[in-house]
Formats: structure tokens, sequence, C-alpha cells
């Protein structure tokens, strides 16, 4: 993803969401909670009303892919957590997607600037690949892996790109200090358990 292409995504998700936005395709009023399309060859997002998100499915060669909204919880095995070691991501928490405009995964993790890219070594993420065969089912660009292993968490879900973006525009607004203090942690601790609650079990 694009510099100005993260920090447009970034904006739409930090900031307090009004009770009626727009399409950004027809320009239709939409409520808060609204469909979120991704543009491929940059991967920025773009808000959707229901009628314009059912013309993009998720798939590849067009000019924008419909974010699914499935979460799905992973197992926890020791085979995840090694591959997790892996991928030598500098934080205990972080989000993975597959770019198809870059033909490779990328890692971004919270931090108060927003999403800080990593890259991702190809053959850390096969090996993860065929530790964790959810990931073959991951749709690039609209959905990510999403791993938290702060203070002893031990929580892996696939989720629609979106939940990404929306973690770390809340971690960014609440951030202080180095470490993000006492309302990140709090912040991230809610966040997960809500995820927990609605998703499904792989």
């Amino acid at each position: 993803m694009s510099g100005p292409a993260l920090f447009t995504t970034l904006r739409r998700f930090s900031s307090r969401r009004p009770a009626t936005s727009r399409c950004d395709l027809c320009g239709a009023a939409i409520g808060a909670e609204h469909p979120h399309l991704v543009k491929p060859e940059n991967g920025s997002v773009v808000c959707s009303c229901a009628a314009c998100a059912l013309l993009f499915p998720a798939r590849p060669g067009g000019r924008f892919k419909r974010v699914p909204p499935e979460v799905i919880e992973l197992p926890n095995g020791d085979d995840a957590d090694i591959g997790w070691g892996g991928l030598s991501v500098p934080i205990g928490l972080a989000f993975f997607i597959r770019s198809s405009a870059e033909g490779k995964a990328i890692a971004f993790y919270p931090s108060p600037a927003g999403p800080t890219p990593a890259p991702v070594d190809p053959e850390a993420w096969r090996r993860l690949g065929e530790q964790v065969p959810e990931l073959g089912r991951m749709e690039d660009d609209v959905q990510a892996l999403l791993v938290h292993r702060l203070e002893g968490a031990r929580d892996t879900f696939i989720v629609p790109i979106d939940r990404c973006y929306d973690l770390v525009g809340r971690l960014r607004v609440k951030w202080r200090g180095i470490s993000g203090g006492e309302e990140v942690r709090s912040e991230t601790l809610e966040f997960f358990r809500a995820l927990r609650e609605g998703g499904r079990r792989a």
C-alpha cells in the first residue's frame, strides 16, 4: 500500500464517524455502519452503500474488491506460535495482508503515527501457511491475519481489513508516551474481546 493511500484510509477510521455519510461511488446517503471496498492497486479503502458493494465481489481483476464481513478465530496451537515467531515482527500486535499489486505479504503494526509497515520474509510466510491452512483461503487485499501476543495474549484472527484500520485508528487517538499507555492497553483488550464474541472458530 502506498503512503498517501495508507494515511487517507487511516483518517477514515481515526475520526469520529458521522451518523450519516455518503457512498464514495454513487453519493447515496449511508449510515455509520456500511460496507467498504478496497482498490487493489494501492490498498486504499472507500465507503460504499449496499447496492454499490454488490457490484464488486472479492475477485481478482476488478477496479474494487468488496471487504467481506466475516471474522474467523484461528486455533492457537504451538505450531502457529512457532510460525508467528518466524515472521520477526518487532511488536506483539500486527496484521498481515497479501497485496495482489505487490505480489507478497506485508505486515503492519500500530504506532502513534498510524499503521507502520514491516517487511515479511516470503519463506517465513510460506511456512506459516503450511502450519495454518486457513491462510490459504484468505482473500488478497481485503482480509488480514490479525495477531495479538502482547502480555501473554494468544489471539489470532482472519478479519476484514477495515477492522484492522479501525483498531489502528482507535489506538492512534488514545496513544500516550512510548508504549501507548493504559488506555491503549484497555482499548486493545476490548477490541479483541468483541472479536471473540462476534467471530466464528475455524
